[in-house]
């Protein structure tokens, strides 16, 4: 390439990579300025005359779609910054792909962890205001459980207390019984998000582990059964944790609700990772790392054998050696990637091949 050309496409990767870092600066003063604008926009509703009001979701849904706002200009900046790469790696030298690729990686783990902290402190924080408003609506509403109501038989009081449903009492004056319906504040506490807001705050450190656990799992290409067991156990915690308080406030609920609460809340939050199709991959590539740790290219070769049509064999080699590669063992991925070599029939030379391939999966690592 003349020395022009590549100058030319060196300038145009800095200036991205500078549009790049005002970018997240951008992002990281506008996540700020949102922050400071929640308080005011949710303290609202946890005044005394109207805590949680009907408004509450349309606030949280304008601060949503305002985070998400950031996030994808953050998204577009990042695209604008891979595209620049793509077009500065072409017909470069091999050093100088390798230094573009790793800068290409760091900008990109870069975006995925300002994500992911954004993302995480916005919903704690959206978490936090609804649960203070519905805390208000709570001390709003059991303020109403002492005031005394008229029997209608004869018009003397009766506390009933914390009515959540229709409920009949009986009168101590005239014998009467009457029926009430929940206060108008309890009423709301109890069949709105409210008591769902509070739990969500209890269960935040639980969501945040979760937050993590799934990350993982989901930026591994093959994942195992211990990753899915790690991710469960996060989804189980986060889901006991919120279903085991709403047990202690809801009137109800038993403990047959909270475990049935907590298995859905599990579920929804592994979705489709607890398949019985994503477990049998799992053990598909479980066995296959197994069997590649004991450096048996022929047993090896039988496993794929039995796992994949012959068409298919080439290529659930090739993915077994991104999953022992992505699972943190080279020396494994070396065996596997040699009878990758073998199977696709690969003409170039056997080692050099293999150090090419194996520079190719760490270069897909750095990129997830």
């Amino acid at each position: 390439m003349p020395a022009s050309a590549s100058d030319a496409s060196s300038a145009d990767t800095s200036r991205a990579l500078a549009a790049w870092q005002d970018a997240l600066a951008r992002a990281r003063d506008a996540f700020t300025a949102w922050k400071q604008d929640l308080d005011p926009a949710l303290a609202a509703f946890c005044t005394a005359d109207d805590p949680a009001g009907p408004g509450l979701d349309d606030a949280v849904t304008q601060a949503e779609i305002a985070l998400s706002g950031i996030l994808d200009g953050l998204r577009v900046a990042h695209r604008k910054l891979m595209a620049a790469y793509d077009a500065a790696v072409a017909d470069q030298a091999p050093e100088v792909v390798q230094r573009l690729e790793w800068q290409r990686a760091e900008q990109t783990r870069t975006l995925r962890s300002q994500e992911a902290q954004m993302s995480d402190d916005g919903q704690s924080a959206l978490t936090a205001g609804q649960a203070a408003a519905a805390r208000a609506l709570f001390e709003a509403a059991s303020r109403e459980w002492n005031q005394p109501r008229p029997c209608r038989a004869c018009s003397a009081p009766i506390v009933v207390g914390a009515v959540w449903q229709p409920t009949t009492f009986t009168c101590a004056a005239c014998d009467a019984s009457t029926t009430f319906d929940a206060a108008p504040l309890t009423e709301r506490f109890y069949s709105g998000p409210s008591l769902e807001s509070i739990c969500a705050e209890h269960a935040l450190d639980a969501w945040r582990g979760l937050r993590v656990a799934q990350r993982r799992y989901q930026g591994l290409t093959h994942p195992l059964p211990a990753d899915f067991e790690v991710f469960q156990t996060a989804a189980t915690t986060w889901a006991a944790a919120h279903a085991d308080l709403y047990g202690e406030l809801h009137p109800s609920w038993g403990p047959a609700e909270v475990e049935a609460a907590t298995t859905r809340r599990t579920q929804d939050a592994l979705a489709d990772a607890a398949s019985d199709e994503a477990a049998a991959r799992r053990a598909t590539f479980a066995a296959g790392m197994s069997v590649a740790a004991g450096g048996d290219l022929t047993q090896l070769m039988q496993w794929a054998q039995e796992h994949a049509s012959a068409e298919e064999v080439a290529d659930l080699v090739a993915q077994l050696a991104v999953c022992v590669h992505e699972h943190g063992d080279r020396t494994i991925a070396w065996q596997v990637i040699a009878l990758q070599h073998h199977v696709q029939r690969v003409a170039q030379d056997r080692d050099t091949w293999m150090r090419d391939r194996l520079a190719e999966l760490d270069a897909e690592l750095r990129l997830r």
